[in-house]
Formats: structure tokens, C-alpha cells, sequence
């Protein structure tokens, strides 16, 4: 198909040309196709092309058909997209502003430690693998930070570490019991309040306690991805809009509302669990290698525009369509001439680096200035704002767009440093 997908009219080209290759439209308008007005058919992509779509469909709203309605669509927002916006969300929420890089608890001072010569890159325009990367890095710090307080506090001893409390080998129930008390004591709750005077407060204690809770969300939402656990994502969901909401991400909060709102309340059951069965797709049959079909459908066009596409004066739209049908043809001579030549390591990943250094000296950094500590009347430079009580109150003003119109009036900005682009390397998530 050589159709201009960024526009709403390349988008009904797009599919129609897709379903009359399947075979499937309207009889009354092309002979001997299967019928699709008494079905739906579910589409998958990222936020412009369901915008796109939703234009397409009110547009359409006074034509006599539901062919020529395009009522049979059932969009499915996707979900590797979804989580860039998570990544970007959290850039906005604890990098973005410039004071919030000044306090050395910061997560700008931590990604100095990780990342100490793409600072700038991380500070104006990380994209998502960087910030995925410190997410995870960050927090898994951060949360070891938190076991080794809970332990010294439970055992009474300052000079108590990570490695003394595991030679104690406790029981299962014993660190059951402490995960439970490090949720109420280290992660900002619902009932998170700043309330009080300045010399009762601990500013930096607050700071590391809603990072942690965004951290926690993401990766809440990055294992219930990877595990194709559509019920724990959807739960997430409902904390991840309000998030959206208060660090501006307007599109994706009402976006998401409306998708949940179609799938709980709107879709018969039998249409619900078609749409929850269709949120994933796993390539390789493995456990814990679910991704979102966005994800797929990026794979194939880096194979088809990048890998295939041509170089230079050969990369044009004519070629790519030429050699499209032939790259699965490609991939699998490439694997029988390395299976001659005995080539075993044909992995495109990396090996993961080793972080033990690294994690080493960020947990050093963090335990000199005990952010998880309450002291009171501490303060800091910046105040990082509690996203989801800012979203929960934005929500609250007024009822959420639901319309792509709607969304774009009240848009403050567009797809920021993060989730604006995919890169090669992000599809290895």
C-alpha cells in the first residue's frame, strides 16, 4: 500500500485496502466479499492513527451503511505505545523541570551516576530505552534503600546491612511481613498527605516516597505486559490515566477513560473478551514474552523500511514495496547460511551489563543521604508534585474529552523527549 497514513483519508485508504485484501467489505459494494456489518473487526496502533480513526468515524456517522460508517472498527490503543507514554510521563514528572535536577536525591543526580555522559540527552530528549533503563535502574535501588532501613529499624541496628540480614536467613513469612510494612512506610498511598508545618515535614522523605510510587507503577505495568496479565494491566490502567492527567499527557488520559469505560460498560461480554484476548500477542510462545501487537507491527516495519528497505537512493517507496513480500525469504537464507557455516550466536541482543559497580555506588550515594529516613524540618530545592492526586483533582473539574477534538483542544503540548519516536533498540523491551 503506498497511502499516507498521517492523514485521516490515508487511514481509510489503509483500510479498506486491508480488507479487500481479506477478502472481507460490503456485497452490495463489491461483489462476493464476506459481509462485515453484523461483525466487528479489531485494529491496533498508536495514539494519532486512533485519533485519526475516531475522526473517520464521526465523519462518516451520516452515511447509510455500516461499511460506509466504518462501525465495524473496534480500536485497540496500543500498548507498547502506552508504555512509552508511562516512560515520558515519568521524565516529566521527576526531570523534566530544571529544579528538580538541583537536589543531590534527585533522579537527575542518580542518571550522573548511571549515565554520567548522556546527562544532557537525558535532560532534553532521552527517548524511551534511556529512561525505561533508569526507571528500572532507579528504582531497583531505591527499593534496596528501603529493605535496608526496614531492617535496621526492626533489628535496632544502625550497622546492620542487606547481606548481615540475609546470612540470618529469615523465614518467608518474616519478609512477607516486611514487604507489607515497607508499601504503608515507603511508598506514597492513597491518603498521601504534605499537610503540616515545615518543621514537621521531611520534604526529601516525600520526594522518595511518590518516586517510588511511580517507579512501582511502571513496573507493575512492565510485569503485567511481559506476563499478558490483561486483569493486573487493567487495574494499573486506572492509576496510569490519573498520572497522564497530571503531568499533562490530556490525549492519553482520555483516551484511556474512554477505552476502559468501552470495555467494562459499552462492549456485550462476548466483544469484551474478544478485545482482552487480542491486547497481546506473545512471537515466540515463550512465558513472560508478551508484547503488545504495536510492538509486532514496528518489528516488521524495521525489517521492511530499514533492514530491506535500501540505502541511500535505493530507500524509496517503490522499492520497499518491491522487496516487502520477499524479506521472510531473506531472514531465512541469512539462518540456512549460518547454519552451513555452523554460526550458533546468532542473537541480536546484547548480553545485559554488569550493573554490580554501578548499583554499588548509586546505593552508597543514596545511603549518605537516607532519603527514606524521616527527619523532620528537612527540606529540598524542589518539591516533586504527587501526579495522581493532581490528575485525580484535574479529572474531577469536569468530565474527561472523549473525543479526538475534544483531546486536542485542551492538549498542552505534544509527544515530548520519550514516546515520540521507535528506535531499533526499543523493540527489545
Amino acid at each position: 500500500m503506498d497511502v499516507n497514513e498521517s492523514t485521516v483519508k490515508g487511514n481509510s485508504e489503509a483500510i479498506q485496502c486491508l480488507l479487500r485484501q481479506g477478502g472481507v467489505g460490503d456485497p452490495t459494494v463489491t461483489p462476493g466479499v464476506v459481509d462485515v456489518s453484523e461483525y466487528v473487526v479489531i485494529f491496533h496502533g498508536d495514539l494519532g492513527t486512533l485519533e485519526r480513526v475516531q475522526s473517520l468515524q464521526q465523519s462518516r456517522g451520516i452515511e447509510k451503511s455500516p461499511w460506509l460508517q466504518f462501525r465495524y472498527i473496534v480500536f485497540i490503543p496500543g500498548f507498547f505505545h502506552l508504555k512509552m507514554a508511562c516512560a515520558d510521563a515519568i521524565w516529566r514528572a521527576f526531570v523534566k523541570p530544571k529544579k528538580s535536577r538541583l537536589d543531590p536525591t534527585s533522579t537527575m543526580e542518580h542518571a550522573g551516576i548511571f549515565r554520567p555522559q548522556e546527562t544532557g540527552i537525558i535532560g532534553s530528549n532521552p527517548g524511551f530505552r534511556r529512561m525505561h533503563d533508569l526507571t528500572q535502574h532507579d528504582g531497583i535501588i531505591r527499593r534496596l534503600d528501603c529493605w535496608r532501613v526496614e531492617v535496621q529499624r526492626r533489628t535496632s541496628s544502625a550497622a546492620m546491612t542487606l547481606d548481615d540480614f540475609a546470612a540470618m536467613k529469615p523465614t518467608w513469612e518474616d519478609i512477607e511481613a516486611m514487604s507489607y510494612d515497607l508499601v504503608t512506610r515507603y511508598v506514597a498511598s492513597g491518603d498521601f498527605s504534605r499537610a503540616g508545618s515545615a518543621s514537621e515535614r521531611d520534604q526529601d522523605f516525600e520526594n522518595s516516597l511518590l518516586r517510588n510510587q511511580c517507579y512501582l507503577l511502571y513496573e507493575e505495568i512492565t510485569y503485567a505486559m511481559n506476563a499478558g496479565d490483561v486483569g493486573r494491566l487493567e487495574i494499573a490502567l486506572a492509576t496510569w490515566i490519573l498520572v497522564f492527567k497530571g503531568t499533562g499527557k490530556n490525549k492519553y488520559a482520555a483516551q484511556m477513560t474512554k477505552f476502559l469505560l468501552e470495555v467494562n460498560f459499552l462492549y456485550p461480554e462476548r466483544l469484551r473478551r474478544a478485545v482482552r484476548m487480542n491486547w497481546f500477542c506473545n512471537p515466540k510462545g515463550q512465558a513472560g514474552a508478551f508484547r503488545g501487537v504495536d510492538w509486532l507491527v514496528e518489528r516488521n516495519n524495521l525489517y521492511t523500511k530499514h533492514i530491506y528497505g535500501g540505502q541511500f537512493s535505493n530507500n524509496t517507496i517503490p522499492y520497499i514495496l518491491k522487496e516487502s513480500v520477499l524479506i521472510e525469504l531473506y531472514r531465512k537464507l541469512h539462518v540456512n547460511i549460518e547454519d552451513n557455516f555452523c554460526l550458533t550466536g546468532r542473537a541480536i541482543n546484547h548480553a545485559p551489563p554488569n550493573m554490580t559497580a554501578t548499583f554499588g555506588k548509586v546505593a552508597d550515594h543514596i545511603a549518605n543521604h537516607a532519603p527514606h529516613e524521616f527527619r523532620a524540618g528537612r527540606k529540598v530545592k524542589y518539591e516533586v508534585d504527587d501526579t495522581v492526586r493532581k490528575g485525580a483533582g484535574l479529572m474531577m473539574i469536569g468530565p474527561p474529552p472523549t473525543s479526538c477534538i475534544e483531546a486536542a483542544q485542551v492538549e498542552d503540548d505534544g509527544e515530548s523527549g520519550v514516546s515520540g519516536g521507535v528506535e531499533s533498540q526499543d523493540l527489545a523491551v
